[in-house]
């Protein structure tokens, strides 16, 4: 019965039964039996049968109501970061300086498909993300006077110029067919890039795509991607 039971919790815990809050039915929070879902459910975010309690009571998740995220709010907003509730069971919580976006549920689980922090590891919350939002301190650095290094570092494999809105790196796309396909990467001249979700990201800088990086990564790249 012992190991009985521990499968069916390792079951439980892995279908999203950690973000129940309780519902009308009498299946409440941390509750790992339910009657309706006794293996928990696939969606990442709200129970597909959740309600609330008609009857007095009504059940919130945690960073439900719009009273939770105005407090959020106003501890986060002077860092240039906003907290939105979505009407499907989310929140975003954009980054207006590097127009970034992570998205949680309303139980302040950060869902897969989100964008992440490396520094906060992979599976931290949202409270963690707003506690990173409310002490951040950003320290611009103008790259403009870096050009002339990182064109050497990428000579044979990226070119790099500065334009009016930014820095431009130019990159061939299909060397190994002689097709010249070429790629332009853009940052601000702080590094940031100026559309960080571009298909043109690569992929083991999705989290942590900014001008250095993705130097670097040329530079460890370079039978890909060489001119």
């Amino acid at each position: 019965q012992f190991r009985i039971l521990n499968r069916i919790i390792e079951e439980f815990s892995s279908f999203n039964l950690e973000i129940c809050a309780g519902c009308r039915n009498f299946h409440g929070a941390n509750k790992i039996v339910c009657g309706m879902h006794p293996y928990g459910w696939d969606d990442s975010c709200t129970c597909p049968d959740w309600q609330s309690d008609n009857h007095r009571k009504r059940v919130y998740f945690q960073f439900e109501r719009e009273e939770v995220i105005e407090q959020l709010n106003q501890s986060i907003e002077l860092n240039q970061a906003n907290l939105i509730k979505n009407d499907n069971g989310t929140l975003t919580l954009w980054d207006d300086y590097t127009n970034r976006r992570f998205n949680f549920s309303w139980a302040g689980i950060l869902l897969d498909a989100s964008d992440k922090l490396v520094d906060l590891g992979e599976h931290a919350r949202l409270l963690s993300y707003i506690q990173y939002f409310r002490v951040r301190a950003v320290i611009e650095f103008d790259y403009s006077s870096k050009i002339d290094e990182f064109s050497q570092q990428l000579k044979g494999i990226a070119t790099v110029e500065i334009s009016d809105t930014g820095i431009n790196v130019r990159v061939n796309h299909c060397p190994k067919f002689n097709i010249k396909i070429e790629r332009q990467y853009r940052f601000r001249f702080d590094g940031i890039p100026l559309y960080p979700y571009e298909s043109i990201v690569p992929r083991e800088l999705k989290y942590n795509y900014n001008l250095v990086t993705f130097v670097e990564w040329l530079k460890g790249n370079k039978t890909r991607v060489r001119r």
